[in-house]
């Protein structure tokens, strides 16, 4: 066997103590000395003096760095790091670093140590083979040839095995990407007296630019064939190096989870699983994997933000769900799972991660499709319709018992452990939403039957006194998410307020006046918005923004809800620089009615690239949504004039507190919770 040095790269005199391990691979994560993921390091490769490899850090800290050269080579970070802790024992197939920021009068120093870096060759592991679960992911095509990325207008299968050993260890699969399951699923997997554990598949989307088409929907069950993780060791001895991954995982896969996927527009397709127990009582893991689709063209550029076109794979419900890069960190999270089972059952989960990261999960009693998108007298929208003030005059708005209907619906099991874990939730965030200072950041997720991500009016959920948009910031994905855009701002805004909105008796013209300037124009007739929305453009590298007051509905705006002149979401053909966002001051911008259920007008700018928004899921009241939009305009100038670069989530606050202080809007202040925050809310103001 060839020996090769791995010599890192460092600050401040740290030793590395590594000993040999037979791979030609290092993959792992990268972390801060407070245990959070640096995304963004850059980890090279340097052999004879020259860079042969070059990656950043994913969106968890994670890199992946394969075909390691047959000769000497080290590791080197970013200048601005260095190792903030010693590495003793092994060096693993997942290693785990801890970096420091570099002080300007550190000094630098070098370690080298010997290690064998050639392939396992399955021969030489099945002496003395160490059988540790992992699961293993790779793509191949019609042809059933192993491939890293996937081409439009194909068709591919996205396979996740679990097995006893880490594929990416053999010689022989180089196109598979694996990871460490949760401790929930190891557990169980380590039980003595079970042959075999049954567990409930639902996959999931999110794509950014490219559209993935499951060929398979619902809640899937599996059985886990615990034997054949036991024996692993006996199980190698039947494959040898010349057989593919598919042969080898017939022999090696405890169970084997098929995914069909058609890759439609390129961009980057990221794919998930969520793992549950045979009965969806209890949350056993959550996978996350990317895969770039591209047109075929040898210039085609890598759209899931590495340099490799082998992307890694995510594992662990606490980090898969709550590390999502360029988000201000969460104090907690909410996640909601439809379910459509083989038997035609629907069924919703629930899964709260405290700020201990304890995780809780439970069964809601009524489903949220039929509680929220029913056309229902009871159903939570056509309540919220109801009690909605008709005349600036005539009520005071009390969203108060329809919000604790919503509420106990959502945090409701009928099963007595299910409902202690609900209960337990359910005061961990009214205590976290009533502590002193500044308001906790909540990342809330609804996943529907078809693996599709849905906003949800999560804000007039009732813990305690307040409702929780009043009393937390709160984080929800786009249905494409993109968190990607880091570096770039927002310099170039287009306002479009209407003068009118059909007259005093809807919104009063005075409601819509605004002082603007050459600088920062609001621009008042419905021709310069079509034209804009029509215009097939070439974006630059600057984000955009969008402000727009409009009435709106089942996908098509207006400016006077009587008028003929109308635009339909998917008539759309501006197209937005990545770092974009828009806020839309619209009645039921992403309503939740029949009509509306598909979220067109979102959907429609997200496809187009916009990475967040501010919209109202329910119907709002005009007048309300006609003056959070000129607060939130004013907020943005204030910010220009100033120089300051506040991000979307200050923004937001901003613009809640100045219409919650102006007096006409008091009959409204509960819809004022309906107004969500979607995608990145990290995304800044340019200076």
């Amino acid at each position: 066997m060839t020996k090769a040095s791995l010599l890192i790269f460092q600050m401040f005199f740290l030793p590395v103590l590594l000993s040999a391990k037979p791979q030609d691979y290092v993959a792992g994560r990268v972390l801060d000395e407070d245990g959070h993921e640096l995304q963004g390091v850059t980890v090279e490769v340097i052999a004879k003096d020259s860079v042969v490899q070059v990656i950043k850090t994913g969106p968890t800290g994670q890199f992946a760095l394969r075909h390691l050269p047959k000769t000497s080579f080290y590791l080197r970070f970013s200048d601005d790091y260095h190792l903030g802790e010693e590495i003793r024992g092994h060096l693993p197939s997942n290693l785990i670093i801890h970096l420091r920021k570099s002080m300007q009068a550190e000094s630098t120093s070098v370690n080298t140590m010997a290690f064998d870096i050639e392939p396992t060759s399955i021969d030489s592991m099945t002496e003395n083979v160490k059988v540790e679960a992992a699961w293993n992911r790779w793509i191949d095509n019609d042809d059933l040839t192993a491939v890293n990325t996937m081409q439009v207008g194909s068709y591919y299968t996205i396979h996740f095995d679990l097995a006893g050993i880490d594929y990416s260890r053999l010689a022989n699969s180089s196109n598979t990407v694996s990871a460490v399951p949760d401790e929930s699923l190891s557990s169980l997997l380590k039980d003595p007296k079970a042959r075999q554990r049954m567990v409930v598949v639902k996959p999931f989307v999110e794509t950014s630019a490219a559209s993935i088409s499951f060929g398979r929907e619902g809640a899937l069950p599996y059985m886990i064939d615990l034997d054949k993780i036991r024996k692993t060791a006996e199980n190698l001895k039947q494959i040898d190096d010349r057989q593919d991954l598919r042969a080898i995982s017939a022999v090696l896969a405890a169970v084997q989870i098929p995914i069909i996927v058609h890759a439609e527009t390129p961009g980057c397709a990221q794919i998930g699983l969520a793992i549950w127990d045979g009965a969806l009582r209890h949350p056993l893991d959550i996978l996350r994997t990317a895969v770039d689709v591209t047109t075929g063209n040898s210039t085609s550029a890598f759209a899931c933000g590495t340099d490799s076109s082998i992307k890694p794979l995510s594992s662990g419900i606490v980090q898969t769900l709550l590390s999502t890069s360029n988000v201000p960190k969460a104090d907690a999270g909410l996640f909601f799972f439809e379910f459509a089972t083989t038997t035609g059952e629907i069924v919703n989960t629930a899964m709260f991660i405290g700020p201990d990261y304890q995780v809780l999960s439970w069964q809601p009693t009524q489903a949220l499709t039929s509680l929220l998108f029913s056309d229902d007298a009871s159903s939570v929208g056509r309540q919220i319709q109801a009690a909605r003030c008709k005349r600036l005059d005539s009520c005071v708005e009390n969203f108060g018992p329809i919000a604790k209907m919503f509420s106990d619906v959502l945090f409701s099991d009928k099963n007595i452990d299910g409902e202690k874990a609900a209960t337990a939730a359910r005061k961990a965030l009214e205590q976290l939403t009533a502590r002193v200072g500044n308001a906790p950041t909540i990342l809330m997720r609804f996943t529907d039957r078809e693996g599709n991500t849905r906003p949800l009016p999560f804000g007039l959920l009732k813990l305690g006194p307040k409702l929780l948009g009043d009393a937390s910031t709160i984080l929800q994905p786009l249905p494409i998410p993109r968190y990607d855009a880091d570096s770039v701002c927002i310099s170039n805004w287009k306002n479009f307020i209407p003068s009118s909105l059909g007259g005093d008796d809807i919104v009063p013209d005075n409601y819509l006046q605004i002082k603007d300037s050459p600088t920062f124009p609001v621009l008042r007739k419905w021709s310069q918005l079509r034209d804009y929305l029509n215009e097939t453009n070439h974006p630059t590298s600057q984000g955009e923004g969008l402000l727009l007051v409009a009435h709106h509905g089942a996908g098509f705006i207006r400016f006077e809800p009587t008028s003929s002149d109308f635009f339909y979401a998917n008539d759309i053909k501006h197209d937005y620089a990545p770092g974009s966002v828009a806020v839309i001051g619209a009645c039921s911008t992403a309503a939740l009615t029949p009509l509306n259920k598909d979220l067109p007008f979102v959907t429609a700018l997200n496809k187009h690239g916009i990475d967040a928004m501010i919209v109202a899921p329910f119907e709002v009241s005009a007048p309300l949504a006609s003056r959070f939009a000129i607060h939130f305009f004013e907020s943005v100038a204030a910010a220009r004039e100033k120089h300051e670069t506040p991000n979307l989530s200050e923004l937001f606050e901003m613009a809640r507190l100045a219409t919650r202080r102006e007096l006409s809007m008091a009959p409204f202040l509960d819809e004022l919770a309906e107004f969500s925050l979607l995608g990145n809310a990290n995304i800044k103001l340019c200076q």
